[in-house]
C-alpha cells in the first residue's frame, strides 16, 4: 500500500511538472513572440531588398511591362500592361526568393557568409539554418535586464509561400506631364519555431520597379493591377 502511494504521488508531481513547465514554457513564449516577429520582419525585408538588388532587375526591360496609346494631339487616351511581361517578371522574383530562402534555411553557409552584413547584425546562421538570438531578460519585461544572461536561440523557417503583385499609381506632374509609378509588393509567410510553439508571420514589402514621366494628361482610364491576381 505504502509503495502505491509513493507512485501515485510520483506520478502526480512529475504530471503537475509537466503542466506548469509547459505553462510557463507558453507564458514565455507569448513574451517573446512580438519581439521576435518584428526582427523576422526586419530581417526578412532586408535579405528580399538585397536578393532584389540592381543587378537582379538588369535582365529586365520594365518599359515593356506597360504599352501607353496616345490620340493624334499627344494626350494620352490609355495605359495598359502586358500580362505576359508582367507574370514574366514576378514569376522571376518569386523563383529568386525561394531559392535564397531554402538556400538559407538549409544552412548554406556560403550563401550566409555572402549577407554576412544581415545575418551578423540581425540573426545567426549555420549548418543548422537561421536563427534570432533572444535575449533571456526579455522575458521578465524589464529593460534593465534585457541584455543580461545567455540568449535562447529561435529557428526561423524562411522558405515559406511567396506571393507578389504590381501596384501601380499615376498622376498629374507639371503642367502637361504624367508621372507613372509601378512598384513590386512581395508577401511572404515564414514560421517561427519558438521552445515550446510555433507560429506564422506574414512579411510585406513594396518595391519601386518603374517611376516613368510622360508627356500628355492624366488619361480617363488606365489599368491599375493592385490587389489582382496576375500571378501567385
Amino acid at each position: 500500500m505504502f509503495k502505491r502511494k509513493v507512485l501515485i504521488v510520483l506520478i502526480s508531481l512529475i504530471l503537475c511538472t509537466c503542466v506548469s513547465a509547459s505553462l510557463l514554457g507558453r507564458i514565455i513564449d507569448r513574451k517573446m513572440s512580438s519581439y521576435v516577429t518584428e526582427e523576422v520582419d526586419k530581417v526578412s525585408k532586408i535579405l528580399i531588398r538585397k536578393i532584389l538588388n540592381d543587378d537582379f532587375f538588369d535582365k529586365f526591360d520594365l518599359k515593356k511591362l506597360f504599352h501607353i496609346s496616345k490620340k493624334n494631339d499627344g494626350e494620352i487616351e490609355m495605359i495598359d500592361f502586358d500580362t505576359v511581361e508582367v507574370n514574366r517578371v514576378l514569376g522571376n522574383i518569386n523563383d529568386e526568393i525561394i531559392y535564397y530562402f531554402n538556400e538559407f534555411d538549409n544552412g548554406n553557409i556560403s550563401l550566409i557568409e555572402k549577407y554576412s552584413s544581415v545575418f551578423n547584425n540581425y540573426v545567426s546562421g549555420d549548418q543548422r539554418g537561421v536563427f534570432i538570438n533572444i535575449p533571456i531578460g526579455i522575458i521578465f519585461s524589464n529593460s534593465m535586464v534585457f541584455g543580461v544572461g545567455p540568449s535562447i536561440p529561435i529557428k526561423i523557417l524562411l522558405s515559406g509561400q511567396v506571393k507578389s503583385d504590381i501596384k501601380t499609381s499615376i498622376k498629374q506632374y507639371g503642367i502637361n506631364n504624367v508621372l507613372l509609378e509601378i512598384d513590386v509588393v512581395v508577401e511572404v509567410k515564414e514560421k517561427i519555431i519558438f521552445p515550446f510553439s510555433s507560429k506564422y508571420v506574414n512579411v510585406s514589402l513594396e518595391m519601386p520597379l518603374v517611376l516613368e514621366l510622360i508627356s500628355g494628361k492624366v488619361p480617363e482610364n488606365y489599368l491599375n493591377t493592385q490587389n489582382s491576381d496576375i500571378i501567385k
